[in-house]
């Protein structure tokens, strides 16, 4: 066998493609029943199953995993990343340097700009699917391509197309998706035309299959493209080319379809295009995993599978005893077999029945306690959304009690709630935000689109900090014990005053706002507060100069002024002067 280094290109990829497939196989039964029975339409079974406008949701007869996943996503959206207000913002690993108000500045100005940016973009209408996705089948991907107009295009890739392998750390960092494009599509994305007539110049990267249906006018006939994206056995910092970058990538037409593409000889190493990026840009949210695993292991939709199964066949068994008890099976005598019989109501049926023989009458009688199974059914349907957290996010909405909770109760349950949705908000900011954010930047800067950094954040690391709805929730948790604190200091700094001694103000206030996430802008720097310290010590003392010279002069006119006599005291002090 020829050794692996020694094949071309495209045959090493085809390798790596067989082993990808076999170690995702044993997930692909279990997305199929999450996408037949929560999120219809999601799951990709083949590259050929797109733009298809079939009914995918035939075995949903009750729709509260469906909505359960909706409003998952939809409360994430809102409290993690929504577009109405700034969520994260660029600080320093340490304080004190982007406490620099040059430094805080930069920061604050790049924050803006980058968050503006974002909402130019697709990425708040790609969100909400992902974390759709995220939470149902506990994997999604978002493909980041760069957009010169709009900076990043989003793209949320279903589950089923794309496979995925770790490296030594768990990170996803091999990728590979399946997807299809029409002709017209692959020449306006790896084409190179001429300028002026707009014509494909150089048909050395298709097959012979695209260029002839091309030729005969099959411009929306689909053909089957791979993609990989995988770390680079070429990379050269020193070389700035896009195939000598950190990550490699690249685009093959299938060989799927046996007789459309070309498959051996010198075509067998045919590539649309070879190129690199600076970053991996397939961001893969795992819900969960454990050592080895390359795929969630664990999410809402999984957990309540069974739930939503046994869900569906309640319904069913609800309806089919109402409906017996509505519309039972009858019996007849046999002698009545040509008589025209009716269940209709208001009809009349008339009977010629014989001694002994039973007349027009139901097959059986049940007794169906339809409470009953409701029942079951609201207790399966609470599970469900308990298991997408949505008793968490909708706790006051869903309090039916006829004493609504009091002031302290709301806010314990919305401590309860932040314990309980933390993790998850750990896991998005470890494999979502933190190099959402990071890509972000590193494109921004590249294309020109962020102010150069002043001098004093030359060599620093920078880093996310996430001022969100529920990040803020998160950090509020310590709030009260800062309150609880200063209530308690508060009485005995009047007894005591020295106690006052013992608290750092600047950092109290530094670390309150913090806390409750107020802007930077509102909070003066460190160099402004000692300035203005400065120029208030001065202005003191010019003052209390200025009052004794006062002072000392009003003192000398009066001494001017005068009359000495034996009786008072400078009369005796000039008398015992002379």
């Amino acid at each position: 066998m020829e050794p692996y280094f020694q094949m071309s290109r495209r045959r090493r990829l085809e390798i790596i493609r067989a082993q990808l497939e076999i170690a995702r196989r044993s997930w692909e039964s279990f997305w199929e029943d999450l996408d037949a029975f929560i999120l219809p339409g999601r799951y990709r079974y083949s590259p050929s199953d797109d733009d298809k406008g079939d009914r995918r949701n035939q075995k949903i007869i009750d729709s509260t995993a469906t909505l359960a996943a909706r409003d998952f996503s939809s409360n994430v959206m809102a409290g993690y990343t929504s577009p109405a207000r700034i969520w994260f913002r660029l600080t320093t690993n340490d304080p004190l340097v982007a406490e620099q108000s040059q430094n805080k500045t930069w920061l604050h100005e790049v924050t803006r700009l980058m968050s503006a940016a974002m909402l130019r973009s697709n990425l708040y209408d790609q969100a909400p699917i992902a974390y759709e996705g995220w939470a149902t089948f506990g994997t999604t991907c978002v493909f980041l391509e760069e957009d010169p107009q709009r900076v990043i295009h989003h793209r949320v890739l279903p589950v089923g197309s794309f496979w995925i392998g770790n490296d030594e750390l768990g990170r996803p960092r091999v990728f590979m998706r399946k997807f299809r494009l029409t002709i017209r599509q692959m020449l306006e994305k790896f084409g190179e035309r001429d300028q002026r007539t707009k014509r494909i110049t150089d048909w050395s990267n298709f097959s012979d299959y695209v260029r002839e249906q091309w030729r005969v006018g099959q411009t929306e006939t689909r053909v089957e493209i791979i993609h990989f994206v995988m770390p680079n056995d070429d990379f050269n910092p020193y070389y700035e080319d896009s195939q000598s970058k950190p990550f490699a990538s690249y685009y093959y037409e299938s060989e799927t379809q046996a007789g459309s593409y070309d498959t051996g000889g010198g075509d067998s190493d045919r590539l649309l295009r070879q190129s690199g990026y600076d970053y991996f840009p397939a961001l893969v949210i795992r819900f969960k995993t454990t050592e080895g695993d390359s795929y969630g292991i664990d999410c809402p939709g999984m957990t309540c599978l069974g739930d939503v199964k046994q869900l569906q066949i309640m319904h069913k068994r609800k309806a089919q005893a109402i409906e017996k008890i509505v519309n039972p099976p009858m019996n007849a005598p046999g002698t009545m077999k040509s008589v025209a019989l009716t269940t209709l109501p208001g009809k009349t049926n008339y009977l010629n029945a014989r001694a002994g023989e039973q007349g027009f009458s139901p097959a059986y009688q049940i007794t169906f306690d339809v409470r009953q199974i409701e029942n079951d059914i609201s207790q399966t349907q609470l599970r469900i959304n308990r298991s997408y957290y949505n008793n968490y996010f909708f706790a006051t909405i869903n309090d039916f009690r006829n004493q609504r909770a009091t002031a302290r109760e709301v806010d314990e349950r919305s401590d309860e709630k932040i314990a309980a949705v933390g993790p998850l908000l750990e896991k998005l900011n470890w494999e979502w935000a933190d190099a959402l954010v990071d890509i972000w930047f590193q494109v921004m800067y590249r294309q020109g689109k962020l102010p150069p950094a002043p001098e004093g954040l030359r060599g620093e690391i920078l880093k996310v900090e996430y001022i969100s709805i529920m990040a803020q929730a998160q950090k509020q948790l310590g709030v009260g014990t800062l309150e609880r604190f200063a209530g308690f200091i508060g009485p005995f700094a009047q007894v005591y005053p020295s106690i006052a001694d013992k608290i750092n103000s600047d950092e109290f206030i530094d670390e309150y706002a913090d806390s409750m996430g107020v802007s930077p802008r509102i909070i003066r720097s460190i160099e402004e507060v000692e300035q203005i310290r400065l120029d208030r010590q001065e202005q003191i003392e010019q003052q209390q100069a200025l009052e004794a010279s006062s002072m000392a002069a009003k003192t000398a006119k009066d001494l001017g002024s005068a009359e000495l006599t034996e009786n008072n005291i400078l009369g005796r002090l000039a008398n015992s002067a002379a």
